[in-house]
Parts: structure tokens; sequence; C-alpha cells
């Protein structure tokens, strides 16, 4: 009877090894969102504005959270806007958690940007948050403030970081011009 007892024993045990082998992948799995790019709004069809932004702003949020950004294959074209719905379907098709919606408006010469995380399991918006920047050159620190606040309490127009970024930028440019203007003499 004791020989019973020592291999149900050694089974239970392989049994157990065995469950908590397959569930430990998926208790330390990245959380997936899906992000079909920047929609750009009012701001030429540029494949380069729209994939160097989307791919920035993937890089900002992998490196700051447990995320992992998926992006459509498109082949280097200007990727239309899809909706919500088929954003839904395509993300939970890739085994992603999350859709994040995102779009670039110019207005003038500034930029506001906005992005939008849904969560697909109840198709609501869990986060949201802008900024707006005043040139191109400002969609940098744009985007890594946005990386920085994703899915965060803190929203990124409250981080004090482009304001001393461009401030500190100018005042270099200031300082170049005018050593370079008195150095030839303009």
């Amino acid at each position: 009877m004791s020989s019973f007892y020592a291999i149900l024993r050694s089974h239970y045990l392989l049994c157990y090894l065995l469950v908590l082998c397959c569930s430990l992948p998926r208790a330390f799995a990245q959380k997936s969102v899906y992000f079909p790019y920047f929609d750009l709004v009012n701001v030429e069809r540029d494949y380069g504005l729209q994939s160097s932004s989307s791919q920035l702003l993937k890089a900002y949020i992998e490196d700051h959270h447990e995320f992992q950004v998926l992006l459509p294959n498109n082949n280097n074209e200007y990727y239309e806007k899809e909706d919500l719905t088929a954003s839904f379907k395509y993300a939970d098709e890739r085994g992603a958690d999350f859709v994040l919606s995102g779009a670039i408006v110019e207005l003038g010469d500034r930029y506001v940007i906005s992005l939008g995380l849904y969560d697909i399991r109840f198709g609501k918006q869990v986060w949201h948050d802008m900024l707006k920047g005043n040139v191109r050159e400002d969609l940098d620190p744009l985007l890594s403030r946005l990386g920085r606040s994703f899915n965060t309490p803190t929203k990124a127009r409250d981080d004090a970081t482009l304001e001393e970024v461009t401030n500190y930028e100018s005042e270099v440019v200031e300082t170049v011009q005018k050593t370079m203007g008195h150095y030839f003499g303009v």
C-alpha cells in the first residue's frame, strides 16, 4: 500500500509542476497594445511622419512600461485610419489586450497630439492624454512625454520637461547665433 501512495504522490507532484510550468509564462506575460499608426489631420499624407512618429511613440512606451506595442504591417504606404471596431478585431486576432488610438492634428504652426487607450474586453476607453506643441521640432519631446505618461494617472501636460527642453534649446541657439555673429562680424 505504501508504494501505491508513493506513486500517487509522485504523479501529484508531476501534475503540480506541469500546471505551474504552463501557467508561469502567462503570469509574467507583457500586456500588448495594438496601435494602428497615428491619424494625421491637416498634415500632408506623409508616410515618413506617420511611421516615424508611431515608431518613436512605440519605443517610448516600451521603454517606460511593461507593454509591447504592435504596429500594423503596411509596406511603407500611408496608413488610412481604421475605425475602432476594426482595430478591436485586429487586436484580438493578434492577441493584444488593448487598442491605442492616436491623432496628430496640425493647426497652423502648432501640433495637437491626442492618444486614447481602449480595453478590448469591454470596448471602453481606459486612458486618454493630449499635448500641444509649437513646431515640428517639438514632436519628439511631445511623444516622449506621452510615452512616459502612458496608462498612468499623470497627464503629460503636467510634465515640465518640454518647456525646460525647448527653453534650453532656444537659449543654446541664441547663444550660438550671437557667438557666430560676433565671430564673423555679422
